[in-house]
């Protein structure tokens, strides 16, 4: 009986052990992903603004 109970404790650690790892992979995971997002958008919004910059110096290099 001993056995199997520190069998169980034993596995129920494990399995806890599991479930953290598991929980803060995830949570890094998520967080790198919405760096990612984040620097999309961001490069997208830099590109947007580049292109309304050039279009303000090619108009005032015309006129």
């Amino acid at each position: 009986m001993f056995l199997v109970d520190s069998t169980k404790k034993a596995f129920d650690s494990l399995l806890d052990l599991v479930r953290t790892v598991s929980h803060h992979t995830f949570n890094v995971a998520l967080v790198i992903v919405l760096l990612i997002e984040g620097a999309i958008e961001f490069s997208e919004q830099a590109a947007s603004d580049l292109n309304l910059l050039m279009k303000v110096i090619r108009s005032n290099s015309i006129n």
